[in-house]
């Protein structure tokens, strides 16, 4: 009897479990952290700052901040997002179809490429979208 297939499942989704796991402890951690940083500015008699406010900072300081005050993705467009998620998708859409054909059956490999193929529907509607205008002119 051929074990390889449920061992490498157990490895596939053990291992995204412990990536899961490790990212929620990691992220209770800091944001334990950060509340025992304002604890401790009160006790001093500092004003602590607020969580949005050290995130505005931060990326303020980083230069990643749009003319209105928002965050955006190092100022990407709409379309420029829309190909580079379809691209993420794409690319675990196939990495998992070819896990799932390895390991498993090629019956079930098509959860994979069902993933895939919504990535590439994205891709398709980010190549579709419209590009924005670009100013002419010498400071353009």
């Amino acid at each position: 009897m051929d074990m390889s297939g449920p061992i490498v499942l157990f490895i596939i989704f053990g291992g995204s479990a412990l990536i899961v796991a490790m990212t929620l402890f990691f992220a209770y951690k800091r944001e334990q952290m950060k509340t025992q940083e304002r604890l401790t500015a009160i006790e001093k008699g500092l004003s602590p700052q607020t969580p949005e406010s050290e995130r505005l900072a931060l990326l303020e300081r980083l230069g990643a901040l749009d003319g209105g005050g928002h965050a955006g993705c190092c100022n990407q467009t709409p379309r420029e997002r829309e190909i580079y998620g379809g691209l993420k998708i794409l690319i675990i859409g196939l990495g998992l179809a070819v896990a799932l054909y390895v390991g498993v059956d090629e019956k079930v490999a098509i959860w994979g490429l069902f993933l895939a193929f919504v990535g590439l529907a994205k891709l398709a509607v980010g190549f579709i979208m419209r590009r924005p205008e670009r100013a002419s002119g010498p400071d353009a």
